[in-house]
């Protein structure tokens, strides 16, 4: 005692310490989802714990928070920002329930069915076998089934961010660089929906494309796409045509070039410089650093010339010790060694 269990940035779906009493946070919170899913983490009850020896008096009928930064526990929940802290995959998804958002008033666009089946393909990846999924896969089921998806609502849309979007972390084997450059165009997508374009999101997907290799930018079958990122067409283009620029290049975005190095590299030899001095012996004689080490090594180099017992090492003969404690070679060799 006591027992603590520390995490850098969260502790949230994934880790499972019900056996928390006290939670402590030591960083401003922004996103109340997030914030909710670190207090589930203290509010676990009694009966999932195993290790009872652990709790206070052996129960767990409360627990505390112990707040350093005013967390605001009553807001209602902000998706516009949680995107800092998340997983990619997280940030697609989250990007394309904003965008079905913007289609609730008018469910009958082809566009409105695009982001559909992109959202549902993510969540088909989830691994319902995984334990952290099959934990909750009764409460979340639902959104495995085609009769969700056939009339949306803002509930279901808020059910999707805050029950289903965060198992995303569980997928594996994800590109991120094509995951990356996937959600710069979903962001992008909402962005000319409700005619916020940053300039900022046009630079940076222009930036990507033009770090791609000549066998991508000259590729015929991808032509179209990358006249889109590289020219004014980017800021009004179409959803269709921005699902068309990640179907031809997002998976390419790993042979990118690397950004031009800003920094000269110089491959000079180090040198090593001493200075000051040394005081020797009771007599305070003062001598530099240099002229020690010159006098050392002139002194080792005398004794692997001249010592007896080194030069019988040297010549193979054997070294014993003496009844006086010092150490001599071969009586015959003659050689003693203090």
């Amino acid at each position: 005692m006591p027992r603590i269990a520390i995490s850098v940035d969260l502790m949230d779906t994934g880790i499972d310490v019900p056996e928390v009493v006290n939670l402590v946070f030591m960083k401003p919170v922004q996103s109340q989802i997030k914030l909710t899913q670190m207090i589930g983490r203290g509010t676990r009850s009694q009966e999932t714990c195993k290790h009872l020896e652990w709790l206070p008096e052996g129960k767990k009928e409360k627990f505390l928070i112990i707040d350093f930064w005013q967390n605001k526990f009553d807001r209602e929940p902000k998706d516009d920002v949680v995107n800092q802290d998340l997983p990619v995959l997280v940030k697609i998804f989250n990007t394309r329930l904003k965008l079905l958002e913007c289609y609730l008033k008018d469910q009958a666009l082809p566009e409105r069915e695009q982001v559909i089946a992109d959202a549902r393909s993510q969540i088909a990846k989830i691994p319902l076998d995984a334990f952290s999924v099959q934990k909750v896969y009764a409460d979340i089921e639902l959104a495995w089934t085609e009769g969700f998806w056939l009339h949306l609502t803002q509930t279901k849309i808020n059910f999707l961010r805050s029950k289903v979007g965060p198992l995303l972390r569980f997928v594996a084997g994800t590109d991120v660089a094509a995951a990356t450059f996937t959600n710069k165009v979903e962001r992008l997508k909402h962005e000319i929906l409700t005619n916020v374009v940053k300039d900022s999101s046009l630079e940076s997907i222009a930036e990507d494309i033009s770090r791609l290799p000549d066998f991508v930018l000259q590729d015929p079958q991808k032509q179209a796409s990358v006249n889109t990122c590289l020219s004014a067409q980017l800021r009004s283009a179409t959803p269709a045509a921005l699902n068309q620029v990640i179907h031809d290049l997002a998976d390419q975005m790993r042979n990118r070039r690397e950004k031009p190095n800003a920094f000269l590299e110089l491959d000079l030899k180090d040198t090593l410089a001493s200075s000051g001095y040394i005081t020797l012996g009771e007599g305070g004689e003062e001598v530099y650093v240099q002229e020690y080490r010159e006098r050392v090594e002139r002194k080792v180099l005398e004794i692997v010339e001249n010592h007896p017992t080194i030069a019988a090492l040297r010549s193979g003969e054997p070294v014993t010790e003496s009844a006086t404690g010092r150490s001599r070679t071969n009586p015959k060799a003659g050689a003693w060694r203090s």
